[in-house]
């Protein structure tokens, strides 16, 4: 599955941690019926693959350092 990263920024500039939650939501359900998460730049090339939980706490980790959504929690 797709998600590009430009979609994923907005959500996180706008403080829509509630979408933001939802799309974290839809990733682990993919990753649960093992299909890889890839997350696009705006020209569509590859930034990141995701194909585990572990990847996906990476993520969010790295996507909540960079936009300092401390809200989130």
């Amino acid at each position: 599955m797709n998600f590009k990263i430009k979609d994923i920024k907005k959500l996180l500039h706008d403080q829509n941690y509630l979408e933001f939650d939802r799309l974290l939501v839809a990733m682990e359900k993919n990753l649960k019926e093992d299909i890889t998460i890839y997350i696009l730049d705006d020209v569509g090339s590859r930034l990141n693959v995701i194909n585990t939980f572990d990847e996906l706490e990476e993520f969010k980790k790295l996507m909540i350092q960079v936009y300092g959504i401390y809200g989130y929690f």
